[in-house]
C-alpha cells in the first residue's frame, strides 16, 4: 500500500493508468473508497489518482496545524503532476475549488459533485437530522452520528433507507466511523482557507462540471446554480434518484456524464 510523507503525515494514495492526470478527492463522510466505481474505469484512459485526506481512511491524524489544500498540492508534486482534472465530492469539491483559485495553472478542469464553494451561506433552518447528528457527536455517540450521517447524506430527506443499496449505506457507514473516530481523537488542527471561493467565483476560469443529485439537500442545487451563473465556464447536470454521493448510487450514469465532459475538453483543445 503506497504512503508518502506529506507535511508530517503519512498519506495513503493509489495511482493507475496513463495519460492526462485525473485526481479524485473524497467527501467528508467518506474516504478514497467512495471512488471504487470510477478509479478502474477512468484508469483505462487517464492517469488516475485517489487518496485518503489526512484524518480519513488510512491516513491517520497527527499533532499540529495542517492544510488540506497544501496536502493536495504536496501530493501532486510528489506524483509529478503539473496539471490535472480534479474531481471532488462535497468537502472535496470545496477543496478543489479553493485549489483552483490558489494554483490555477495546475487545474485543467473541475468536476464538483454535491459540492458548495467555501464560504457559501446556508439559509433557513437546518434539517432535524442534522441537529440530531450534531447532538450525537457532542455526546460522543459516534455510531449514532455515523448512522444519522448516512440517513441525511446517502439516503436523503425524501427516501427511506431501503431505497438505497445496503452495500452503499454500509460502506459509507464504515468510512464515516473511521473519520469520526479520528476527529474525536483531537489530533491536528485544520487551517482555514485564506480566501473563500464564493467571493471569487468569476476568477475560476477552468471548465467546470457541477453534478447534483436530485435527492440531495436543496442548498447544494442552489449553490450549483450560483456557480453556473457566476463562473465563466461552468455547467450543471442533475442526476435523478441520487443524493449526496451520486457517483456511488449511479456509477454508470455518473461515469458517462464525466466522460462526455472530458471528451468535450479534448475537442475544444483540437
Amino acid at each position: 500500500m503506497p504512503f508518502t510523507n506529506i507535511n508530517g503525515a503519512q498519506i495513503y494514495y493509489k495511482v493507475a493508468g496513463s495519460g492526462k492526470p485525473v485526481v479524485f478527492v473524497h467527501a467528508a463522510i467518506a474516504d478514497s473508497r467512495m471512488w471504487d466505481s470510477q478509479f478502474p474505469v477512468f484508469a483505462q484512459k487517464y492517469r488516475v489518482a485517489r487518496y485518503d485526506q489526512r484524518e480519513f481512511g488510512q491516513s491517520r491524524p497527527v499533532e499540529g496545524e495542517f492544510s488540506h489544500l497544501e496536502d493536495l498540492h504536496a501530493l501532486l508534486q510528489h506524483l509529478k503532476i503539473d496539471s490535472a482534472y480534479l474531481v471532488g465530492c462535497s468537502m472535496g469539491g470545496g477543496l478543489i475549488m479553493d485549489f483552483a483559485l490558489t494554483y490555477p495553472k495546475m487545474v485543467g478542469a473541475l468536476v464538483m459533485v454535491g459540492a458548495t464553494p467555501s464560504g457559501y451561506d446556508y439559509t433557513g433552518e437546518p434539517p432535524t437530522l442534522w441537529t440530531e447528528l450534531v447532538d450525537a457527536f457532542k455526546k460522543g455517540d459516534l455510531d449514532r452520528t455515523a448512522e444519522l450521517g448516512v440517513r441525511l447524506f446517502v439516503v436523503g430527506l425524501e427516501r427511506t433507507p431501503d431505497q438505497v443499496d445496503a452495500r452503499i449505506r454500509n460502506l459509507v457507514l464504515d468510512m464515516q466511523q473511521i473519520a469520526l473516530r479520528n476527529e474525536k481523537a483531537g489530533l491536528g488542527k485544520a487551517k482555514p482557507a485564506q480566501l473563500t471561493a464564493v467571493e471569487h467565483l468569476a476568477e475560476i476560469t477552468a471548465p467546470t462540471l457541477i453534478i447534483v443529485g436530485d435527492q440531495d439537500e436543496a442548498v447544494v442545487r442552489e449553490a450549483g446554480e450560483k456557480m453556473v451563473a457566476e463562473m465563466p465556464a461552468a455547467q450543471m447536470v442533475v442526476l435523478k434518484d441520487t443524493a449526496h454521493l451520486p457517483n456511488m448510487e449511479k456509477p454508470d450514469e455518473f461515469n458517462a456524464v464525466v466522460q462526455r465532459f472530458f471528451d468535450s475538453l479534448k475537442n475544444a483543445e483540437r
